[in-house]
């Protein structure tokens, strides 16, 4: 007798309400483009349509899980033996093959088993998608959880399937978060808040970068941060040696008087959904340029997040960030970056703020909003490799939730700038 635990110890994320409406919604837009199945293979798509996250994902040695989507029809997924128990609790999906299991006389390999690509040829043929339109994660912005060599023989021995890439997709149905997804998003991102809070309430001349680092994370683990595992990630730096790096993990760095520290993202935080927030501190008094650096910064941020409403083109909102830069003096202190991401079970995720994008804002999508101000120097180090006199960067980066009408800020933190007493 098979039993059911779906949910045991609260391994569960979401009801498997949640996912069914996914599966439809997905369904749906298969049959608007054309596509007969998708082949979905990344820890964050497997997660975002069944519920399963692997304990083991960091582990190559072991298959991963792999879900064929028809475009009628139930969804099934493939998956090593040893993780039986972990996907019957946490994955909604009830039809799966188990890798390594045929019945108690053969038991064969139970990680990464020599049928892995068998397996899933074998689970396309039935579902006639063999010779008909298969969609796989080949976009830009995601990445196929199995190694190119299995994909390479995936399509030599499907070669009447035409594969099309499920990217656009799959975005489109990932870019608009369900109230639960919300909920997990505003709960990741009180940890960060509290993380950042305890951190800035250490910082002090003469500690190193990765002991302010530390203090932060801490926060976040008292705050009640988890996952399986936890992955927490800041982009932390300080000091005119150090302003030109991007995406800096902490170092030995001494924080000095006078240093702009910058602390930046969070980590995934809550049942796979992440924070990524930004906040800066002076150690000292700050100078005149550095106030007004940071004056303008924060003021680029209030007129993007003020142009966070449903039905305004993406593009639009970087456009009126870019012009307010310009109006203000500031042209020459950008990168002309991204403005600001969508953000989920993927810390970058689209829309990206730029003047490319098509994306129009929706009620439900969870973007940040971060336009950078760079004191010109930095602008120089960044692309000559050079450390010049510098009075650093700075930015603020919240969540915020598009609504049906004035954007709801997820990230409740003191946005003025943080100062260390020397």
């Amino acid at each position: 007798m098979k039993i059911d635990r779906y949910g045991l110890y609260g391994m569960a994320d979401f009801p498997k309400s949640e996912y069914e409406g996914r599966i439809k919604r997905a369904q749906k837009a298969m049959h608007e483009r054309r596509i007969d199945g998708l082949l979905i293979t990344s820890e964050e798509n497997v997660y975002y349509f069944s519920g399963y996250r692997t304990t083991a994902g960091f582990i190559k040695d072991y298959a991963p899980c792999v879900i064929i989507l028809p475009a009628q029809g139930s969804p099934r997924s493939i998956l090593s033996i040893a993780m039986r128990g972990n996907a019957e609790a946490m994955s909604s999906v009830s039809d799966v093959c188990y890798l390594g299991w045929e019945g108690l006389e053969r038991l064969t390999d139970l990680r990464f088993s020599t049928g892995f690509v068998e397996t899933i040829i074998k689970e396309i043929e039935p579902e006639g998608l063999g010779s008909q339109t298969i969609g796989v994660e080949l976009n830009q912005s995601m990445r196929m959880g199995v190694s190119a060599k299995d994909f390479e023989s995936i399509k030599s021995a499907l070669s009447k399937a035409t594969f099309v890439d499920a990217g656009p997709l799959i975005w489109e149905l990932r870019m608009v978060k369900s109230s639960l997804e919300v909920q997990h998003l505003k709960r990741a991102c009180d940890m960060a808040c509290k993380g950042f809070q305890i951190g800035f309430k250490s910082l002090r001349e003469g500690m190193s970068e990765r002991e302010f680092a530390r203090a932060v994370y801490i926060g976040m683990l008292d705050a009640g941060c988890e996952d399986n595992p936890v992955k927490m990630t800041l982009n932390t730096r300080a000091g005119l040696d150090r302003y030109a790096w991007c995406e800096a993990r902490p170092s030995e760095r001494i924080i000095k008087k006078g240093d702009i520290v910058i602390l930046d993202n969070g980590g995934m935080l809550y049942r796979g959904y992440w924070a990524d927030i930004a906040r800066f501190a002076c150690v000292g008094e700050p100078s005149k340029n550095q106030k007004e650096l940071c004056d303008i910064a924060r003021e680029a941020q209030e007129v993007g997040i003020d142009n966070l409403r449903p039905g305004v083109p993406v593009s639009q909102v970087y456009a009126k960030v870019m012009d307010f830069i310009k109006k203000s003096g500031y042209e020459r202190y950008q990168m002309y970056e991204d403005a600001g991401h969508g953000i989920g079970l993927d810390i970058h995720e689209p829309p990206h703020f730029n003047y490319r994008s098509d994306v129009i804002l929706r009620p439900g999508m969870v973007v940040t909003m971060e336009p950078t101000i760079y004191d010109i120097p930095v602008i120089k180090g960044i692309l000559e490799g050079s450390i010049n006199p510098a009075e650093g960067l700075f930015f603020l980066e919240d969540e915020v939730l598009i609504t049906d009408s004035k954007p709801e800020i997820l990230s409740p933190l003191d946005r003025s700038m943080h100062i260390v007493s020397t």
